[in-house]
């Protein structure tokens, strides 16, 4: 907890017995969270041992359960994953989007990717989907829940019952997708 330098002891004392029970909660939440180390990374719902090797071919490479990133530097090496971490969520999204074509009668749209902190996607009133880049890190029906929440709201721009109800009929489990981000969100990042 932070405190003004002179703020009195027995008031900061006060008010972290007032919060203990939201404090416990979250501590006790934050520890049932699985946590990726600094040698992970998770692509595709799975762990990959980060190995990083200087070298001035910039290249990646899987081998078993090895993500090994050539690059001359930690920025490029960064950059790297990022770069193929986007391709993939490029490739996943554009799969999906094709198999669903008929269903949501996908004609006026565009789709965008960036490299969101806090959200998986967003539609916006002009029907421009916008996806993290960071999802492909993600298990592959995770993807597809993402891309279906996004694809219903081409249709209905809110998250009322009509919304979750059309959800479901892609996705049967939309609850237990959107309980997985809520509980994985850690583990969806570089």
């Amino acid at each position: 907890m932070r405190a003004p330098y002179l703020y009195p002891k027995n008031k900061i004392n006060e008010f972290v017995r007032a919060k203990e029970k939201w404090i416990v909660k979250h501590i006790t939440k934050a520890k049932k969270s699985p946590r990726k180390r600094r040698d992970q990374i998770f692509v595709g719902g799975e762990y990959f041992q980060l190995v990083n090797k200087l070298s001035k071919f910039k290249k990646i490479e899987i081998s078993g359960r090895q993500f090994i990133i050539s690059a001359t530097n930690k920025k490029l090496a960064n950059d790297i994953i990022g770069k193929y971490l986007l391709d993939l969520t490029k490739q996943k999204i554009s799969y999906l989007t094709a198999k669903y074509q008929n269903e949501f009668n996908l004609e006026n749209y565009r789709i965008i990717y960036k490299f969101y902190k806090s959200k998986w996607g967003s539609c916006s009133a002009k029907n421009v989907l916008s996806f993290n880049a960071l999802i492909s890190m993600a298990p592959d029906e995770i993807i597809e829940y993402i891309l279906i929440h996004e694809l219903v709201h081409l249709k209905i721009k809110n998250h009322g019952r009509v919304f979750w109800r059309e959800v479901e009929k892609y996705d049967l489990e939309y609850k237990t997708h959107h309980k997985w981000l809520a509980q994985n969100r850690d583990m969806l990042k570089t």
